[in-house]
């Protein structure tokens, strides 16, 4: 064996980790072509799928090779040298972007400006060629920065816009109250920061309880991160800074925390930041006063909505990247976060416009779900997340609080005043400023407390600070309290009922008592808002029900006004805590509507709820049951993807009312949800009886709409009860009926088709009809359909016994449902890919599959496919010798 040498085995020697460059000269100059090229074993497709992945394999090691050699021969300023092994990089893989960045970057660092611009314009074309799209936002960053150093050059018009520098700022205000305790999370964050300011990328969620100090630490941030440049920091930058916040009360409101982002984005840089026309018209769709600067931009294309929802994060992702960096974007009480903010922030975790970025969020701990636990978990284990948990202060920082505050030496208070408050700054802070507003503390005193004892929680210490506020004021707080989160001077005048005079006296004492502060918004407006929401919580809970209704009903009339009309989720908020119930269900439902323009079904689904339940209260006529039942039915086509278990709950009272109502078409469409409902739940001898009532009116109908739904779920439904004489005709005839319809519905019911054929033994034209569907949907990226395409492959190679395909199908069908957010085709993945993982020698890893695809089934209320589950995975146990489990 000593004797044998081979060029694979002498390769890896010469590329290992450290390799000089001589060595890795050596090793890329073994490279003749790919691995066991013109070596074929005839008919066997074992053999073919190994030599596929080898090959991948090698290519990828030898492109890591040269772009190693490239860098040693560039560190040594051998321009020629690196830029060849760059370019032959590329002759081996003609469209990966780095190494045409790395082109570019040789050519000028080696003082060829002018091949640098030349090379990204031919790379531009390459790509248009051959995948039909532009550079990457990170290779038109590289060419913008390279072109802002040339003199005489001239850019595509779609890049000629110049870096738009920030808009002139008023400073940041100094915090009242110094940082203590805080030295290890603050040296954490400047850390990430001063990497981001070098060029790097970073999310870091600060995490702790309710008033421990995260907003705190955050302002400090915001503070050394502002002027020109910013203060302590390295490199020496000026920062672009953006700042949003989420609310409990503005929950349901979709993408609202990214909304303020943007909306300050544009008002501080305008549009001209070097983003094309169609990125700006996805923003354009979360701020819509963007399109009063930009009037002329397209109208978004129409697609599948999951597609849609796709190009909406990658317009705020490209126009987010394209601001002058070092850019920090802030979100504060992540927690109170609707579904689709956390998809763009995931999405955006992941984006690579997104270097040079540093996103700060605060996360209370006792209010974290397990939406955004599990985002949080997954962003942690792929290293994109920094977490920065803050616990309670320490005697000695408690002490030092109240010294900056008293001015005096109070070691002996700080113990008594950490005791009460459990470290907790807030806490702290508001019970200091009770005790001297008080008296019972005096500054320049001996600092002594006086016979009134510090307040055993800071709900009394609130409660005090309240109780010496004049009535205006007071009336002011709490219509302040009532409004919730950032709030209009005019709107919380008119929710108080008070004069202008009166209300800005008593905003001004609210203001000096530091209940109430002064902020900012998107376009420079002065709102307001608590100090804290815990004040704004007892000042609310201290309201009787008498008065919580009449001021909500006041915030309701104030907000709904056409010259100052709020988003219909915040009218909503306000017409149901006033009992207004008319108004509910209006506000409800159009909030519930916006939700599902902009794929945030988690949100749209809770309104439709609340529309439900507002118009139950409602006196019944035979125009509010047709209503209720058309809200069902909305609501079921988007708990579809949430929340398939509760379908069938949400529908019967739908089928009840469209029968007294005696219309058959209404009560057709109620059929066919609950028959699509009883299908994704494998129920199928209860879907048949259904189908079967609905089907004379299908039939009859001139309604396309429901003819080719009814024969898209009776098809997939007949397919799997193995009916194959039944459902091939009808899937052809859903294909046929939905073609002008191109969306997921269609893809699905054309891969259905094709596994039909699989079942039947015909893999030739399955294969055909599902990789043309998938091409199609490859062609316009849309992910829960790409998902569905590699679930059906996954199922067809699984039939054919081609485990290494089945499993790789699988694994796709996993990975991309899960980006998507799609529960049933991230299922059918978990499904498919066990038994392959298991029968090619991981059977830990495919038990593992099957039993997540189980849980997943119990969780969502998805039973479709279950029993192949269970019975795949008894056969896993029984290979890994474990009969017990097995049964």
């Amino acid at each position: 064996p000593h004797a044998v040498w081979t060029d694979i085995a002498a390769f890896l020697e010469l590329s290992r980790p450290g390799a000089s460059r001589s060595e890795l000269d050596r090793a890329v100059a073994l490279w003749r072509g790919p691995f066991l090229e013109g070596f074929d074993l005839r008919e066997s497709t074992d053999w073919d799928e190994w030599l596929e992945l080898e090959r991948s394999a090698w290519q990828q090691r030898m492109l890591d090779a040269l772009e190693r050699a490239a860098d040693a021969h560039a560190a040594d300023n051998d321009w020629p040298g690196a830029l060849a092994h760059a370019r032959r990089a590329l002759s081996i893989d003609p469209l990966q972007e780095r190494f045409h960045r790395l082109v570019m970057r040789l050519h000028e660092r080696a003082g060829d400006r002018a091949a640098a611009l030349s090379y990204y314009r031919a790379a531009s074309r390459t790509l248009a060629t051959e995948l039909g799209v532009e550079p990457d936002p990170t290779t038109q960053r590289l060419y913008r920065e390279i072109l802002s150093a040339t003199d005489g050059e001239s850019a595509p018009d779609k890049l000629t816009a110049p870096s738009p520098r920030p808009a002139e700022r008023p400073t940041r205000r100094q915090p009242a109250f110094p940082l203590v305790g805080r030295q290890v999370p603050l040296a954490q964050v400047l850390a990430a920061a001063e990497e981001v300011a070098a060029g790097r990328g970073g999310l870091i969620a600060i995490d702790g309880e309710e008033g421990i100090g995260k907003s705190r630490l955050v302002e400090e941030l915001l503070w050394l991160t502002d002027g020109e440049p910013a203060r302590e920091l390295r490199p020496a930058r000026r920062w672009s800074v953006l700042v949003g916040a989420c609310h409990a009360s503005e929950r349901g409101l979709p993408y609202h925390p990214f909304v303020d982002l943007l909306s300050a984005a544009v008002a501080t840089f305008g549009t001209e930041v070097g983003v094309s026309d169609v990125w700006l018209a996805e923003v354009a769709r979360l701020v819509p006063d963007l399109l009063d600067q930009r009037p002329d931009l397209p109208t978004p294309a129409r697609l599948d909505p999951q597609q849609e929802a796709r190009r909406l994060f990658e317009g705020a992702a490209r126009f987010l990247g394209a601001l002058p960096g070092p850019r920090l974007l802030v979100i504060e009480d992540l927690h109170w976060a609707d579904e689709g903010s956390l998809r763009l922030l995931d999405y955006l975790a992941h984006h690579e416009a997104l270097q040079s970025t540093l996103l700060v969020t605060t996360v209370r701990s006792e209010d974290v779900d397990e939406q955004l636990l599990g985002v949080l978990r997954g962003l942690e284990r792929q290293r994109l997340l920094e977490r920065i948990k803050l616990g309670p202060l320490a005697v000695e920082a408690t002490v030092q609080l109240l010294r900056e505050v008293v001015q005096e030496d109070v070691r002996h208070l700080g113990q008594q005043l950490h005791d009460e408050t459990e470290g907790n700054p807030l806490f702290a802070v508001e019970t200091i400023r009770s005790l001297l507003e008080s008296g019972a503390l005096r500054l320049g005193a001996a600092a002594r407390l006086g016979p009134t004892p510090l307040p055993e929680s800071v709900q009394a210490a609130i409660r005090a600070r309240l109780a010496r506020l004049d009535p205006d004021a007071y009336e002011l707080a709490r219509a302040a309290a009532v409004l919730g989160g950032d709030v209009d001077f005019d709107h919380v005048r008119g929710v108080a009922g008070q004069d202008e005079d009166r209300a800005l006296a008593a905003l001004e004492r609210l203001l000096s008592t530091h209940l109430l502060r002064e902020v900012t918004g998107d376009v420079g407006e002065a709102l307001y808002s608590f100090s804290h929401d815990k004040v704004r919580q007892v000042v609310y809970d201290d309201l009787s029900a008498a008065r919580r209704r009449v001021q909500h009903r006041r915030a309701l009339d104030v907000m709904a006004q056409p010259s100052t009309r709020a988003p219909a989720v915040r009218l909503a908020y306000h017409a149901i805590r006033a009992q207004a119930w008319d108004q509910a269900v209006r506000w409800c439902e159009d909030a519930a509507d916006a939700a599902v323009g902009v794929f945030a079904y988690s949100s749209a689904a809770s309104l439709y709820e609340q529309a439900l339940n507002s118009l139950e209260r409602l006196p019944g006529s035979a125009e509010h049951l047709a209503h209720g039942v058309k809200l069902r039915l909305r609501l079921a086509q988007v708990a579809f993807y949430v929340a398939p278990g509760r379908l069938g709950a949400w529908l019967e009272p739908a089928e009840r009312n469209a029968q007294a109502l005696g219309d058959p078409t209404l009560l057709a469409y109620v059929h066919l949800a609950q028959a699509g409902a009883l299908y994704i739940q494998g129920r199928f001898a209860e879907a048949l009886p259904l189908l079967a009532r609905i089907r004379p009116t299908a039939e009859s109908t001139t309604d396309a709409v429901l003819r080719a739904q009814f024969l898209r779920i009776y098809g997939q439904l007949q397919a799997l009860r193995g009916e194959y004489a039944e459902a091939v005709p009808a899937l052809h005839k859903a294909i046929e009926l939905l073609s002008d319809q191109p969306g997921i519905e269609l893809t699905v019911a054309t891969e259905m088709l094709g596994a039909t054929y699989a079942y039947m033994g015909e893999f030739e034209r399955a294969l055909e009809l599902i990789e043309t569907a998938h091409a199609r949907s490859e062609a316009i990226q849309d992910q829960a359909a790409l998902a569905a395409g590699e679930a059906f492959l996954s199922a067809v190679h699984h039939m054919r016994s081609d485990w290494g395909l089945a499993r790789e199908h699988g694994a796709r069908a996993v990975s991309t449902a899960r980006a998507a957010g799609s529960v049933i085709h991230e299922y059918v993945g978990l499904v498919y890919v066990g038994l392959p993982e298991a029968r090619l020698g991981d059977a830990e890893g495919g038990a593992s599959s099957l039993r997540r695809a189980i849980v997943m089934a119990q969780q969502a209320g998805v039973w479709v496919l279950l029993g192949r589950a269970h019975g795949w995975l008894a056969e896993v146990e029984l290979a890994r010798h474990d009969p017990e489990a097995a049964v």
